[in-house]
């Protein structure tokens, strides 16, 4: 049996809806527990109602208003359920909530509670959906509250285990959060099912809650239950809740309302059926990606120009003594790093594409979006980033021309202007393999590994951290002339040492051709196209 529990506090409006909910679900051997909290208004006749009409309902009464800590260990002191569930007075849960949920913790013992998304809504209207990363970790938690309460369904004997809610005062709008550290404490783990299973009410407006001392308690939750789950970065994460304090409540209202916009458009006008706006999906496919890829990263962004000048100076350290010397006069820090962020927007766009289509298979069984998109989005994604990573080049070249150590080592041209005519043929390049290896991976999933060790072996053969006249080898260098790559990195480095590449293609010589550029991007989005047309029937019915 599963116990639902919830308090009731003036929701006569909503209380018949939210426990219905629960009442006409799939799974059907449930108690509902409902605490009246003393309201002032007519939920106490509602919740009579509820009970004459249906067995399942039982009411507990509070003299007062004792607040929902209180009301849910009241209810949870009644429950005979060897589950428990949480819902709210003005929630609506879904008719299988119960069912998957409970299937989820008969199925997976390892897990003491379960969670799921859910869809937010204001007066009944869905405007966007909340989820969290499946598997939450003591990290995670420190950092924020990675579980949406009213979706809880947690065993018994757990939430026993851990001395039910807390009720305090510095728990007050916190209780749910105190209860996961100290599960977490005992080693009870949750999990959250990435499916919407509750309509969450939710004024994005309504900042009512957010007082100067719920904030503070927030700050108490998260020092002692960091201090619990020994995980002392979560002390500086709570300092945020101080600082929110000072914030004054309309700018905070602009900021939360901003933020929640970007929810509202990347979460619902996702799923709306195309209609046209392929460049609005494109625009929203690409924030997102660059969102997610420094997903909770303290410095977020910033990494897109870290990244490369890290790598740059952990190669130029390991490889300068070796290869330094055979740059054709560009200075070896900026010959590293301009070869791996061409490379990077290569390897980037189609590493990322390779599993896309799979990625987005709700997004493609519930709308008409053309699957085209999505390849093309990561292609995008990684010209975004290829422009940050071209600022971190320009400040390596703009500190090697000064006269200081030695310098100064680098002579800026204006020919570097001209690589707007390079990454074109970079991306169409990209984007047909992406187009291929996106259309492959849902028929044949091993070619992921396959792909990986493939583009290692692509990072070797291409002159990155080595020129070709290092290797001196004619064969070598003839060959070189074949790998599509070689053109676009040397292209640039061309650029960069003031000279211009080859129109024209030929095989004597080394050089990189602008017409090789082109021609190896035509060829590659031709056969990517035609190949991601040719399964585009068969890609549906195999998602």
């Amino acid at each position: 049996m599963i116990s639902v529990i919830m308090g009731a506090y003036n929701a006569e409006r909503c209380i018949a809806r939210a426990a219905e909910s629960i009442l006409c679900g799939t799974y059907r051997d449930t108690e509902l527990i409902i605490v009246e909290d003393g309201s002032t208004d007519g939920t106490k006749e509602v919740l009579e109602k509820l009970a004459i009409a249906d067995d399942r309902v039982k009411i507990i009464y509070n003299a007062q208003n004792r607040g929902l800590t209180f009301s849910l260990n009241l209810a949870l002191k009644s429950a005979r359920g060897e589950y428990i569930a949480r819902m709210d007075a003005d929630d609506f849960s879904h008719p299988d909530r119960l069912e998957k949920e409970l299937a989820f913790l008969e199925a997976h013992e390892e897990y003491a509670f379960v969670c799921s998304a859910a869809r937010l809504t204001c007066r009944g209207k869905v405007y966007g959906e909340r989820k969290y990363m499946p598997a939450p970790t003591k990290s995670d938690l420190a950092s924020r509250c990675t579980f949406i309460h009213p979706t809880l369904l947690i065993r018994r004997e757990a939430l026993l285990r851990a001395g039910g809610y807390r009720d305090k005062k510095f728990t007050r709008r916190c209780e749910d959060y105190d209860l996961y550290f100290r599960l977490y404490k005992s080693g009870l783990y949750g999990y959250n099912i990435q499916e919407a299973l509750l309509d969450y009410e939710e004024d994005p407006y309504d900042i009512s809650k957010h007082t100067p001392k719920t904030r503070l308690n927030e700050f108490a939750v998260r020092m002692r239950g960091c201090a619990a789950i020994n995980r002392p970065i979560g002390f500086f994460i709570a300092l945020k809740c101080l600082l929110l304090i000072f914030i004054p409540k309309k700018l905070y209202l602009s900021l939360k309302n901003k933020r929640r916009e970007n929810i509202i458009y990347e979460e619902k006008e996702a799923l709306q059926p195309l209609g046209g706006a392929f460049h609005r999906l494109l625009r929203l496919l690409v924030r997102r990606n660059i969102k997610n890829q420094y997903y909770r990263s303290f410095i977020g962004v910033v990494w897109t120009v870290l990244n490369p000048l890290l790598n740059m100076v952990v190669m130029a350290f390991v490889f300068s003594a070796i290869f330094g010397r055979h740059t054709n006069g560009l200075d070896y820090p900026i010959y590293i790093l301009s070869g791996n962020i061409i490379f990077g927007i290569m390897r980037s766009s189609t590493s990322t594409s390779l599993t896309t289509l799979v990625g987005h298979t709700d997004m493609l069984q519930k709308t008409k979006v053309p699957i085209e998109i999505f390849p093309t989005a990561n292609v995008f994604s990684s010209l975004v980033t290829f422009a940050f990573s071209f600022i971190a080049l320009l400040l390596v070249a703009g500190f090697r021309a000064l006269p200081i150590l030695g310098g100064p080592h680098y002579v800026f041209s204006w020919k570097i202007v001209l690589v707007v005519i390079i990454i074109p043929a970079v991306a169409i390049f990209s984007l047909g393999i992406s187009y291929f290896l996106s259309a492959l991976y849902v028929f044949f999933r091993d070619i992921k590994h396959i792909y990986t060790v493939l583009l290692t072996l692509w990072t070797y053969l291409t002159p990155l951290f080595y020129s070709v006249e290092a290797l001196k080898s004619d064969i070598v260098s003839k060959a070189m002339v074949f790998n599509p790559m070689y053109h676009y990195v040397e292209g640039f480095r061309y650029l960069l040492r003031g000279d211009i590449p080859n129109i024209m293609l030929s095989f004597s010589t080394t050089q990189p051709s602008i017409l090789a550029m082109y021609g190896f991007a035509a060829v590659s989005l031709i056969i990517g196209w035609l190949f991601l047309q040719a399964m585009k029937n068969h890609i549906a019915a195999n998602l």
